[in-house]
């Protein structure tokens, strides 16, 4: 695969604080890559050092073969950060005229329509909503077509309708090509957009994949939840009755205990009504591996 970031060796230090401690990672093309971590972890540190907004004590970046700072200037990196503002009196019209200015692009009216702001051109940025506020601000880090766009906790503070709006709309720009790299606490988020997520804990990547990959490699058991059409004792199982009647069996080794239930039913002259699978989550994942790091 082509990678577009790759990040070796990097440290930050703030006086004696290591908060980047030999971060290693790459981002390929046309990928969500999600960096999930706990405040304090080092999301927001790592990106600000590739968007070539902070400097770094050591190691190395390269944003498509460029420094940051070069392929900022190239405007290859469109930036939303964490926490941003416009001047209270400035207008979505303006603001964007003011962006689309200083990247030397023509005025970008497709993108305010696109994020919401079709008529609302003259709005006062005091008057905006939390979300249309960040709706602007990732309009605004769009207004040069950026091959990599950088995301900093792009739904705080949003409520239910505004984030899954904007969920939509990073699933647009991905398949639009726009390679994306996300920064979030927020597991949900990250199960739902990401290709592939970077777990940080003090300063460094812990592990790496997918987030289903990243979920089963927990410690917890599966479990087998099935329902039948009349009581039957799993004597050879240890296992467990829920609220709705499910028979609750945890298992290392989900085909033969599933074959082996259903043989147990059938000798039960029973039927089953129902069987699903509770498999490990993200977040089981991520509490162990924060745990790790602090034992």
């Amino acid at each position: 695969m082509n990678s577009l970031i790759d990040v070796k060796n990097l440290k930050k230090f703030y006086g004696t604080n290591k908060a980047l401690n030999e971060t290693n990672f790459a981002v390929y093309e046309n990928e969500i890559f999600g960096l999930l971590g706990a405040n304090g972890a080092g999301k927001t540190t790592t990106l600000e050092c590739i968007e070539s907004l902070r400097e770094y004590d050591g190691g190395s970046i390269s944003v498509m073969g460029l420094s940051p700072e070069d392929a900022l200037k190239k405007g290859i990196t469109g930036i939303q950060l964490q926490s941003s503002s416009l001047p209270d009196l400035i207008t979505a019209k303006e603001a964007m005229k003011l962006f689309c200015t200083w990247r030397g692009v023509d005025f970008r009216n497709d993108l305010l329509d696109t994020f919401g702001f079709k008529n609302m051109y003259n709005k006062y940025y005091k008057s905006m909503s939390t979300g249309q506020k960040r709706r602007l601000h990732l309009a605004l880090a769009l207004a040069h077509n950026p091959k990599i766009l950088f995301l900093d906790e792009p739904t705080a503070g949003l409520d239910v309708e505004g984030r899954v709006t904007l969920h939509e709309e990073i699933k647009k720009l991905k398949k639009m090509g726009v390679t994306i790299i996300l920064a979030s606490h927020d597991m949900a988020e990250v199960e739902s957009l990401c290709d592939r997520v970077g777990i940080m804990v003090k300063g460094n990547i812990k592990t790496f994949g997918t987030p289903k990959e990243i979920a089963l490699k927990t410690k917890n058991e599966c479990s087998i939840l099935l329902k039948t059409d009349k009581k039957i004792d799993f004597d050879f199982f240890n296992f467990e009755i829920d609220k709705n009647g499910y028979y609750k069996i945890k298992t290392e080794k989900i085909l033969e205990t599933i074959h082996e239930i259903i043989n147990y039913i059938k000798s039960n002259d029973a039927q089953l009504l129902d069987i699903y699978l509770e498999q490990p989550s993200l977040e089981q994942r991520f509490i162990e591996i924060t745990k790790e790091a602090q034992d």
